[in-house]
């Protein structure tokens, strides 16, 4: 679990940065995992207008001379320019995903920063409707 991984007691007195941040900044704690103690947190800060995100959403580049690494990359989708990783949509309750992805889409980010991939300014929005794309009902 990462370091803003939610462990279900966010609060006014828990220690939860937002309750320290209460003007700058929201946060949403992302849909639970089938897997006991997989949730993550986003946090949007307002003033900057930016979605902070953990390992949901992931971008890499591939590596030259690296074919193992790249084939990982690439079967786990996320290749540049990002998506969720297959181990994580595996273990995602979709319908409680679909309600976090409602929430963070209704703040108004125009940057991205992830804690596995480059800062996105430019497409941040675009980005993060496609790479959550797969939750959208068939």
């Amino acid at each position: 679990m990462g370091p803003w991984t939610h462990s279900g007691n966010w609060g006014p007195t828990s220690g939860c940065a937002t309750a320290r941040w209460p003007r700058t900044c929201s946060s949403c704690p992302s849909a639970p995992g089938r897997s006991p103690g997989f949730e993550e947190v986003a946090f949007f800060h307002r003033p900057s207008r930016t979605l902070l995100l953990e390992d949901v959403l992931q971008s890499h580049g591939f590596h030259r001379g690296r074919p193992l690494v790249n084939g990982l990359i690439r079967v786990g989708g996320i290749a540049h320019p990002g998506g969720v990783p297959r181990d994580i949509r595996a273990i995602t309750r979709r319908r409680e995903a679909r309600a976090w992805l409602e929430k963070v889409l209704s703040w108004d980010f125009g940057r991205v920063v992830m804690a596995h991939g480059p800062v996105v300014e430019d497409g941040a929005r675009v980005l993060v409707e496609r790479a959550f794309s797969w939750l959208r009902p068939s």
